[in-house]
Formats: C-alpha cells, sequence, structure tokens
C-alpha cells in the first residue's frame, strides 16, 4: 500500500466548478476534468504488460526480437528493460512467453496478442501502455483523488498516493488563469513530503516543498491531517517531534 497525501485546495468557487464526479451519491474531485486519461490506458498493468508487447511484436513469438522491424525494435529497447537483469530483459521476456504460450488454448493467446496490439498502440500515441505510467507523469500519481470532502464553497480536501498532483495543479491553474489557487499537502510520514504553494496563471508563483521534519513540516502536517500525540509546540511556539522511546503513547 502506498503512503496517502491529504491535499487541501483552496480556489474562490471551486465546489462550483464543472470538476467533480458524483460516485455513488458522493462527490469527488475528479482529475479527468483537468486532464482527461485517454479511455485505452485503462487495462491491465503488471507483469503482462511487457509479455503481451513481446508477443505482440514477434508475431506470436515466431520471430525472433533481432528480426523484428526497426519501429518495433526501437519501442523494445525503449519501455521494455530491467535493471536488476543481469542479459537483456526482453529476451529473457521472450523465453517466458514462449514457455508459457507453448500449451496455452488458442483462445488465451489471441487475448494475450490483442492485448499487445492495444499496449503497442498506446505506447505510439500517448508514450505509454497503461493508465499506471500514464498517470506518474501527467497527474503525479497513480490514482485518482480519493477520501474527498468539500470544507466550504472554495475548499475541497483529498488524498492522492505518495505524491502531491502537481501537473493537475499546473493545468487547474492554467484552466483558470486569474485564480489565485493555494495548495497544501501533507505526507501520512510525519514531516515528510510536506509543502505549500500558491498557483495563477499555469504557473507556481509561491511556495514549494518544505525541508524535512521542519517546523513548516509540522505545521501542514497538522492543517492536513490534523495534530498528533507525537507532536508537541516548545516554548517559542515551534513545532517538535517527541522522541518515541520516552513517549510511548503509540504503544
Amino acid at each position: 500500500m502506498p503512503n496517502y497525501v491529504r491535499n487541501i485546495v483552496k480556489m474562490e468557487g471551486i465546489v462550483k466548478l464543472p470538476l467533480f464526479t458524483v460516485e455513488d451519491g458522493k462527490t469527488r474531485f475528479d482529475f479527468n476534468k483537468v486532464i482527461p486519461m485517454p479511455d485505452s490506458l485503462d487495462i491491465e498493468s503488471g507483469s503482462i504488460t511487457d509479455e503481451a508487447i513481446i508477443y505482440y511484436v514477434t508475431d506470436k513469438c515466431t520471430l525472433p526480437l533481432r528480426a523484428i522491424g526497426k519501429t518495433d525494435r526501437e519501442l523494445v529497447e525503449k519501455k521494455i528493460n530491467n535493471r536488476f537483469s543481469k542479459g537483456s530483459w526482453a529476451e529473457e521476456i521472450f523465453m517466458r512467453v514462449l514457455e508459457r504460450t507453448h500449451s496455452a488454448s488458442d483462445i488465451k493467446k489471441e487475448e494475450l496478442y490483442k492485448k499487445g496490439e492495444i499496449y503497442v498502440s498506446n505506447i505510439r500515441k500517448y508514450g505509454h501502455a497503461t493508465w499506471y505510467e500514464w498517470r506518474y507523469e501527467n497527474w503525479g500519481t497513480k490514482w485518482n483523488a480519493g477520501s474527498n470532502e468539500q470544507e466550504d464553497d472554495d475548499t475541497i480536501i483529498f488524498e492522492t498516493a505518495w505524491s502531491n498532483p502537481e501537473p493537475v495543479m499546473l493545468k487547474l491553474s492554467a484552466m483558470y488563469p486569474d485564480a489565485t489557487i493555494e495548495h497544501w499537502w501533507a505526507d501520512e510520514d510525519m514531516g515528510c513530503n510536506d509543502g505549500y504553494r500558491i498557483y495563477r496563471g499555469g504557473h507556481i508563483v509561491e511556495g514549494d516543498y518544505y525541508d524535512s521534519c521542519s517546523n513548516e513540516a509540522y505545521e501542514v502536517y497538522v492543517k492536513c491531517w490534523g495534530e498528533s500525540d507525537c507532536l508537541y509546540q516548545d516554548e517559542k511556539g515551534f513545532w517538535q517531534r517527541r522522541d518515541c522511546e520516552a513517549c510511548r503513547r503509540c504503544y
């Protein structure tokens, strides 16, 4: 499971804008309303991706990789790699697929081939085979906004996986260039991956990530997640983290 990042976005009248989707009676901020993901990218992502691509470009493993066309070869070299592999990762995938499909039914083989065709088409059209890679580049996070709240007409709260959705915020600002957008975010890992920015006219005009475990990082954590027994304010009003061994309130 990922670390979740809680985001607070303040923009005049944001809840009245066409940026939301209603699902199961609940309204949520929908990144697709800002940067739409092509439908064909909503396809299974994982080890099958590389396998299906190899199966497709080698015409069901009837061609060795060295015999495929230049365009397909360049695609394989760019997209199918593994820095932990001692040899050619593409060749390893080829041998794996050849073995797995040897006793597979014709229906299973055709399904794998069709998936490979879609993956390759997606790469050529959008630069990525599936939703996973595309979202990281275009949204900055692998999932859409979750755990949505509307604090008031100008403020929404939502969670994202691992990181704040910077590309979405930049595009939202470009869509409404006259608006001032404030964005606070904080990782559930207290004091890390926190920050604050102001967007205007499609640009970041102020703010950035805070230093880890700084007073500012703890301040924005408290703003986003609420106060914690792990934090306290010293005599100068600065946020500090309690020593776990001395505190033991979580035990």
